[in-house]
């Protein structure tokens, strides 16, 4: 199976899944797509990208015997939606493992997962521990009550079963303007606008030295066809792989979160949105869900993308974040 002849895709109304449609069709022009979307004329934004080439089935997450019937008609599943939707994953797992051929899956995790439980925004020896996405004695090590841990386990336990081809990759904080046709943000830089505009003033959390690693979402759409390329040859030649070496961290940077918000403050003071081009920090008791998405440290390298052929090429957070929130302020108003 050098391509795919079938694709179902979960998340294509979502930032990372819209932005994969286009560039799966161009990669793989003789492959078809279907995909679950909620809302009707959200299904008709994504039928338009290429209407004789997408499928749209309505139904939601928990729609699960529409759900395992798709998977058992693709050869390649993609969750780009919900990472910790267990009961979701399970249902397109009973799918393939109904197929005659082994078919697919590639789920989207996410660097939550190594994050630990210090959301005070602040850097500290226990917290700033960099995980290498090779050493898979410490990757089988993170604990199953981490964010996301136990979807990528059911993967993990499919692929190892024999029931599935399972690839997991883990970005960290995704920026750039989306290509997909429905969403164009991503989470946690619009979360830090949201905040600002609500107190007048850019905030992190406490000190803000946490770090997390962040991910142009054009490099992401790349290392997901890197990753295709590389599980469909391996698929195709019989190669048995523990699922272990088949989880790959996305991210081509790492900052600081004060140093973010260093990027966000004049930007918005220019706007006139908020009331200083300085930042401010808050406490985790002020602003807990800030807290509970940007408080913690989130460090790893993609050392396993890059033995496969994936490099980074796009413009640093940096350069991108005026595009950025001009998105985030046009949504903000729809």
């Amino acid at each position: 199976m050098s391509a795919p002849q079938h694709i179902f895709i979960l998340g294509a109304t979502g930032y990372v899944g819209g932005a994969l449609l286009a560039p799966l069709l161009a990669t793989y022009p003789t492959t078809t797509i279907t995909a679950l979307v909620r809302k009707p004329e959200a299904g008709q934004a994504v039928k338009a990208l290429a209407p004789s080439k997408i499928t749209i089935v309505q139904g939601s997450h928990s729609d699960f015997d529409l759900i395992e019937a798709e998977s058992t008609k693709a050869d390649l599943v993609i969750n780009a939606a919900d990472a910790d939707d267990l009961p979701l994953i399970k249902a397109v797992i009973r799918g393939l493992a109904k197929r005659e051929k082994k078919g697919i899956l590639l789920e989207t995790s996410g660097s939550a997962l190594i994050v630990g439980q210090n959301i005070s925004g602040s850097l500290s020896a226990q917290s700033s521990k960099v995980w290498d996405d090779t050493n898979t004695t410490e990757i089988r090590a993170i604990p199953e009550t981490a964010p996301h841990r136990i979807v990528d386990l059911e993967v993990f336990n499919a692929h190892n079963a024999g029931i599935l081809t399972g690839a997991v990759i883990c970005p960290g904080l995704i920026y750039g303007v989306g290509t997909g046709p429905v969403n164009k943000k991503s989470i946690q830089i619009p979360k830090l606008v949201e905040v600002a505009l609500r107190r007048r003033a850019v905030s992190h959390i406490g000190e803000g030295t946490n770090i997390w690693i962040n991910i142009h979402l054009y490099d992401l759409i790349q290392l997901y066809l890197v990753v295709l390329k590389h599980t469909l040859l391996q698929h195709e030649k019989g190669v048995k792989t523990d699922a272990y070496d088949n989880f790959y961290f996305a991210n081509s940077s790492e900052a600081p979160i004060q140093a973010i918000t260093e990027l966000i403050a004049p930007v918005l003071f220019k706007k006139g949105l908020v009331d200083s081009p300085h930042v401010q920090g808050v406490t985790a008791e002020e602003e807990q869900e800030l807290a509970m998405i940007l408080g913690h440290t989130s460090r790893g390298v993609s050392k396993r993308a890059g033995r496969i052929g994936w490099s980074a090429k796009e413009e640093g957070l940096d350069k991108a974040i005026e595009k950025d929130i001009e998105i985030i302020l046009e949504s903000f108003h729809k």
